[in-house]
């Protein structure tokens, strides 16, 4: 029970520093102070918001696990501490990529970057600097399914910080990835979850007509304050 406690602690402080669940703290911080001892009511507070993300990390997994693309949407503080659930329960399981677009407007050259950079050793072999960033994006993919021996889960971050003249066309060569799956078996070897502060069809361009219909899209439940 005291290292639960601690735990709890612990996470509260830090969400307290990033502003993330200020609304919902019935104590006074000042500079001069500090933080309060949090109440016994803020504390269950935040072991109910606890349990409310290891759940949505659950049925997530499950989904990944069942070969589906999946979305999740909310805060980056809320959707990056699913996603940080989710690849340690599928660690072993899964070839895990993951990439976080940690500054705004991010052109989808520097995501292609960010994923080569990790990708197994020869899976950039067959990039050209004569494609197009959202071609070599495709290709890529297409050959880390194609070379990897376990199934690969390929995890993008901050979709909402992709510049958005290319952001309809990544998402776009995305779903290719997911409908290619009829003609090429290895891509069924590729899933994808991703993460925003809306869902993928709600960050396309207004006059983007395909709409990222695939997979499912999962929202973080919205705090329930006494």
């Amino acid at each position: 029970m005291e290292a639960f406690t601690k735990r709890i602690m612990s996470l509260l402080k830090k969400w307290l520093l990033e502003i993330v669940y200020f609304d919902i703290i019935n104590t006074k911080m000042s500079p001069e102070e500090g933080l309060d001892t949090p109440t016994d009511t803020t504390l269950e507070q935040v072991a109910t918001r606890e349990s409310a993300l290891e759940n949505l990390s659950s049925e997530v997994t499950q989904a990944l696990q069942g070969g589906e693309y999946s979305s999740v949407q909310g805060s980056p503080a809320e959707t990056k501490s699913v996603v940080d659930k989710i690849v340690e329960q599928t660690g072993s399981e899964f070839l895990v990529l993951r990439y976080a677009i940690s500054q705004e407007e991010a052109a989808v050259s520097k995501i292609t970057d960010g994923f080569e950079a990790i990708a197994p050793e020869g899976s950039s072999e067959s990039l050209s600097e004569k494609f197009s960033a959202v071609s070599n994006f495709g290709q890529l993919f297409e050959t880390i399914a194609e070379k990897s021996d376990k199934p690969v889960l390929a995890i993008l971050e901050n979709v909402q910080n992709v510049q958005e003249q290319g952001r309809g066309d990544l998402l776009r060569n995305i779903r290719a990835l997911y409908n290619g799956r009829a003609r090429d078996k290895s891509l069924r070897n590729l899933t994808w979850l991703l993460t925003g502060t809306a869902s993928p069809t709600e960050l396309l361009p207004q006059d983007f007509g395909t709409p990222y219909n695939i997979g499912r899209n999962f929202t973080v439940p919205e705090l329930q304050r006494p």
